[in-house]
C-alpha cells in the first residue's frame, strides 16, 4: 500500500468514528518523528518503515493529546491490515525507546514547528 493510500485510510477511518485526525495531532506526530530522527541520526529504515513511523507517531500523539483514544487493537485495524496487534505493540515500544520516552511537546516547540511548516509552505 502506498503511503498516500495509507494516510487516506487512517484519516477516513478516524473520521468515520467519534474521533478526528486534527492538524494539531498530525503536527505533534511530525514533531515526534523529527525527535526520533534528531536523537538517532544514523537510524535507517526500509520497506514499510514510513508506514510504521507514521502509525506509531500518530498513535503516541493521540495517546498523549486525547482523553479517549484508540487502543492498540484499533490502531491495528486502522492500519488496513498491514500490521497486527503484536506488531503495533512492538512499534509503540520501539518508537518510545528511540525517542527516549520523550513524548511531551511543549506549546513553544509546537508553535515553532508549525511556524516552520507554514514558512516552508509559503516558499512553494
Amino acid at each position: 500500500m502506498t503511503i498516500h493510500k495509507f494516510i487516506s485510510n487512517i484519516i477516513g477511518t478516524f473520521n468515520k468514528s467519534s474521533q478526528n485526525i486534527t492538524p494539531e495531532l498530525i503536527i505533534t506526530a511530525l514533531i515526534l518523528i523529527n525527535r526520533l530522527k534528531t536523537l538517532n541520526p544514523n537510524c535507517r529504515g526500509s520497506g514499510s518503515s514510513g508506514h510504521r513511523l507514521l502509525l506509531a507517531a500518530l498513535m503516541l500523539a493521540s495517546k498523549t493529546m486525547m482523553d479517549d483514544t484508540y487502543d492498540n487493537s484499533e490502531w491495528a485495524y486502522v492500519s488496513a491490515g498491514l500490521f497486527g496487534v503484536g506488531e503495533v505493540n512492538q512499534m509503540e515500544i520501539e518508537f518510545l525507546a528511540l525517542i527516549d520516552y520523550q513524548v511531551f511537546v511543549s506549546p513553544g516547540e509546537w508553535m515553532d514547528f508549525a511556524g516552520n511548516i507554514e514558512n516552508k509552505a509559503r516558499e512553494y
